[in-house]
């Protein structure tokens, strides 16, 4: 999967350390898989003089193993067997987001994202969700 992270520098292992709570997500290490926007974040840097950077290459091994645990957590959480919950899991919103890089899920935990599997098929209800807004 080819990620965009739109910089002055090159980043080779991202730290969220410096990021800021305000951004649109809070914290966080942001990607797209639309390059236009990220170069169009870069263009801000180029107009104050700086160099910019964009491509990222997301480790397919890593996200194989998100894969996996997502997977193991669900199957734990449900009780559903393991066939069942690869099922799900690759034939869900949450799944199409995390492999096109769309913000930055595949940086979640897995239990996190397991729970949004869950949410996603209704299999559990958001705290804090009025009742008529769970499918």
């Amino acid at each position: 999967m080819r990620v965009y992270h739109g910089s002055y520098c090159i980043v080779d292992k991202p730290d969220i350390s410096f990021s800021r709570d305000s951004l649109d997500f809070g914290k966080g290490f942001y990607v797209t898989n639309i390059e236009k926007q990220a170069i169009s974040w870069t263009d801000r840097f180029k107009k104050r003089g700086k160099k910019g950077s964009v491509v990222m290459e997301a480790n397919k091994t890593l996200l194989q193993s998100l894969y996996k645990e997502i997977i193991l957590e669900f199957s734990k959480e449900t009780g559903k067997d393991l066939d069942e919950s690869m099922d799900y899991f690759y034939k869900s919103e949450t799944y199409e987001l995390i492999s096109q890089g769309v913000s930055d899920l595949h940086c979640r935990g897995y239990k996190y994202l397991a729970q949004e599997l869950m949410l996603e098929y209704g299999i559990i209800k958001h705290k804090s969700y009025p009742n008529d807004l769970v499918h």
